[in-house]
């Protein structure tokens, strides 16, 4: 059944509102729903503005189709955001949130969330599920988020990523080309492997990167 199927369409609308406020940084939203054809008109959305609102237009889209089954017109959803003060010089280093990993035999994809002080930045990648390419695809998803926390000011290309067995350790290798309008510099980052390899990649990424967020944000 369709959330649009009561006489009342209020029902359908306070499902499709539900959804929405479940996805993380939205505060609050509201559906126009037509009362001749029950058809959405405009969707308008609170949010605070630790978010890409292109980013939560298609976290929007994509709960509302696969919670309800209803494709979204994302030209009808508004972003409105809170401004919040930007994170000062002492927060400006990076740390892991969430290093989330899914996929199928042949599949993968890779969600990664970083913050910077209270405020939290998500990345996502996908790829082959090779051995020797899902390194690849979470140093990937990792320095996209990162590109949202400095609002796409630098791009991120991972151009290798290695591992090192010594006698008594491990450590992870990542080389990362950041392109800007201006330039293209190569970095080098390295981590000790613990016991969680994922974690490891990801902190790889950071070693190369924390040290340049003072730069641009």
């Amino acid at each position: 059944m369709s959330a649009f199927d009561e006489k009342d369409n209020q029902p359908g609308q306070r499902q499709i509102e539900d959804v929405i406020k479940r996805i993380k940084g939205v505060i609050s939203c509201n559906v126009v729903i037509s009362s001749e054809d029950g058809k959405i008109q405009e969707i308008h959305v609170l949010s605070e503005s630790n978010r890409l609102p292109k980013q939560l237009v298609r976290d929007i889209e994509s709960a509302v189709m696969a919670e309800l089954n209803i494709p979204l017109d994302h030209k009808k959803i508004s972003v409105a955001q809170i401004k919040q003060s930007e994170p000062s010089s002492k927060y400006s280093r990076l740390i892991i949130d969430s290093v989330d990993i899914n996929g199928s035999k042949n599949w993968l994809t890779s969600r990664v969330s970083v913050k910077l002080g209270e405020f939290t930045f998500d990345g996502h990648a996908e790829g082959p599920n090779s051995k020797s390419n899902r390194d690849r695809v979470i140093a990937a998803a990792t320095c996209q988020s990162i590109e949202t926390v400095l609002d796409q000011k630098l791009r991120f290309v991972v151009e290798e990523v290695s591992w090192t067995r010594l006698s008594s350790c491990e450590i992870a290798t990542v080389v990362l080309s950041c392109v800007s309008e201006s330039s293209i510099e190569r970095v080098v980052g390295s981590c000790l492997f613990t016991n969680d390899k994922d974690i490891t990649i990801v902190k790889a990424v950071l070693d190369a990167l924390n040290r340049r967020i003072d730069l641009v944000v």
